[in-house]
């Protein structure tokens, strides 16, 4: 029997060609998140999934399309989301936001915005807007702050792109 999502072809920003497998968005909610040693405090995928959408719709950003991927028995987790403003009529190009997430120290959890992102699970990881954050004794905290910074600046650079396309 065939799987529909693995069976699709990521969206524009994401490759998947070192293992990476697309999945449904419940399936982040069933990778156990290990518990933190000493030095490392793991973040799981849905925490930073939620925490990205949360500051985004409180900037007034509307999640179009998503798609996630699992590799590594799910330890490695990449997303990517096409987002908009309700107000915004260009088709021309969109925005888009993505993610990555490790439980097994590979990177930290990170976040790239832009019309341009590059999500691969080689571990490339691009965008106009970078951030990151380790996985370290207060990276919960500090991802709110983090992700808010970041969606604020996604905002002010694409309305400003928008207004130089439309002018």
């Amino acid at each position: 029997m065939q799987n529909p999502v693995r069976d699709q072809k990521p969206p524009r920003g994401m490759l998947l060609h070192c293992g990476a497998e697309l999945v449904h968005r419940n399936s982040l909610y069933e990778v156990p998140t290990p518990k933190p040693t000493a030095t490392w405090f793991p973040l799981s995928h849905t925490s930073v999934l939620n925490e990205i959408e949360v500051q985004l719709r409180a900037c007034g950003f509307r999640v179009t399309d998503e798609a996630h991927a699992l590799s590594h028995n799910g330890d490695r987790y990449f997303g990517v989301l096409s987002v908009t403003l309700p107000d915004r009529n260009i088709a021309d190009f969109g925005w888009v936001v993505g993610l990555r997430n490790s439980h097994d120290q590979t990177y930290p959890a990170g976040l790239v915005a832009g019309t341009r992102v590059f999500v691969c699970d080689n571990l490339a990881f691009s965008g106009q807007v970078q951030i990151s954050r380790k996985h370290t004794r207060f990276a919960e905290r500090d991802l709110r702050h983090l992700t808010a910074r970041a969606v604020g600046q996604l905002g002010n650079r694409l309305t400003d792109l928008d207004r130089r396309v439309l002018t």
